[in-house]
């Protein structure tokens, strides 16, 4: 058991550093199972105990790693999903307790083409799915920052802030 934890950790810690971090996890539990099976009263038992501790907070360690991967791959792939449409609508940036968020000009200048063209002929409904994609826009942001527990601040494309959405309980 002592050796084959041993191989598991060695496993693990190689998973680590190519970024398979779910492997890694996985030879984390095995290492940990592996070293708790050691029966007491073996010569090895006495040996492993500071390896019990070590195994339990790399496995803690590698979980943690994963989790943040994998909310990063999640977030990554929501904005993506807004921004990298058929006209880029913005790019974005995420560190560890904020969204930054840089809307294109050329979107921002669309938008208000738009707007004046709709209030100059009068076009209400033209006004309407105006309003509502900003709104929709707008609720998506709100959304990701709620799950995430991110602020996300958005910006013009001069780097000028513009907006900040905070999360909501």
């Amino acid at each position: 058991m002592y050796e084959e934890a041993n191989k598991y950790a060695k496993l693990a810690e190689k998973s680590e550093k190519s970024n398979q971090l779910l492997q890694a996890v996985n030879y984390w539990n095995m290492a940990t199972l592996h070293i708790n099976k050691v029966p007491q009263n073996t010569f090895k038992w006495n040996e492993i105990q500071p390896l019990t501790s070590t195994y339990k907070i790399s496995l803690a360690q590698a979980q943690n790693k994963f989790n943040k991967s994998r909310e990063l791959n999640k977030i990554s792939s929501e904005l993506d999903a807004m921004c990298k449409t058929k006209e880029p609508i913005c790019n974005y940036d995420i560190t560890e307790k904020i969204i930054r968020i840089r809307l294109e000009s050329n979107y921002l200048e669309q938008l208000w083409m738009i707007a004046l063209q709709a209030k100059a002929e009068g076009n209400l409904q033209t006004q309407v799915e105006l309003l509502k994609h900003l709104s929709t826009f707008e609720k998506r942001l709100q959304t990701i920052s709620n799950q995430t527990g991110k602020s996300i601040e958005v910006y013009n494309p001069q780097g000028k802030l513009m907006t900040v959405y905070h999360r909501r309980q």
